[in-house]
């Protein structure tokens, strides 16, 4: 009992550590292709900012100088006000659901209205979120929600701000995820939406190369909790949502998942250390597409 207590913080500790090694290694991608020494006169629009990566990167670029765009689902949140607590007075703070044609659009307005003199240096694409379900445990609802705020808040997103992106010469930076590669149970749903991503990422990438416009594609580990983006469901929860029929075919699968939910949620944090990159690293095909990731 005295270890399984010791266990939960340990992996709380590992699991921001995890996060904080990630954001710089985001920023060190974003600042080195054309190494920028100093942010001052120059923006950046960072999407999905109440909690993780968002947040965090906003908070370096802050730091770093730069006038930041923190887009956030929900301004008034906790997230959103300890943003805005550890910030500086450059940093605005805005209401953007990526799903939403006017919420973009008034975040282009503020954007314009507040654009420094060296313009919009970079937009980076980070809002998203996770659920973990097989494809008969799932709806066609919740693959279009996947896809409506993981790839085509994206694209609405960039459509809206390419032009600002191409007058500076900046950058456009998309938060993609090992599953856009790696197929694993359960995550078909959030797996469709990141390839999708990246396919659009790739196609940008050739379109703007004759604008000196950069397109980078970061895939993370599995920083699903530290991150807070993946809901967590327990066997009841999927189990409540299948038919008679569906609790007969998978009654087994659904006991194996209830039995194995806590150990599974437990050990996540450790996965982007331990796991990922040495796995990942056997694979030749991987290697390839690591090399196309950046611009």
């Amino acid at each position: 009992m005295a270890g399984a207590l010791l266990l939960g913080p340990a992996l709380g500790c590992l699991s921001a550590a995890a996060l904080l090694a990630f954001i710089i290694i985001i920023t060190t991608q974003l600042l080195a292709r054309r190494r920028v020494q100093d942010g001052r006169g120059r923006a950046v629009l960072v999407t999905g900012c109440d909690s993780g990566f968002g947040q965090q990167l906003a908070l370096r670029l802050d730091r770093e100088g730069f006038v930041v765009f923190a887009g956030c689902l929900c301004p008034e949140g906790p997230g959103a006000r300890s943003l805005a607590q550890q910030s500086s007075s450059s940093l605005k703070l805005l209401r953007l659901d990526v799903t939403s044609d006017a919420d973009v659009e008034q975040v282009k307005a503020a954007v314009l209205q507040h654009l420094p003199e060296k313009g919009l240096w970079a937009v980076v694409n980070n809002a998203g979120i996770s659920q973990w379900a097989e494809i008969e445990w799932s709806s066609v609802q919740d693959f279009s929600h996947m896809v409506d705020v993981n790839l085509l808040g994206a694209v609405r997103t960039t459509l809206a701000f390419l032009p600002l992106v191409r007058a500076s010469r900046g950058r456009v930076v998309y938060t993609s995820s090992i599953f856009s590669f790696f197929t694993c149970l359960n995550m078909a749903a959030y797996s469709v939406s990141k390839r999708g991503l990246e396919a659009f990422a790739d196609c940008l990438r050739v379109e703007m190369a004759s604008f000196g416009v950069k397109v980078s594609i970061i895939q993370p580990g599995n920083f699903g909790r530290a991150t807070g983006i993946l809901k967590t469901m327990t066997g009841s929860d999927i189990w409540e949502k299948l038919d008679k029929e569906k609790q007969q075919v998978f009654n087994r699968r659904y006991l194996l998942v209830a039995a194995g939910e806590r150990p599974f949620f437990q050990l996540l944090p450790f996965l982007p250390t331990f796991l990922t990159d040495r796995i990942f690293s056997f694979s030749h095909m991987y290697a390839k597409r690591k090399e196309m990731l950046y611009s």
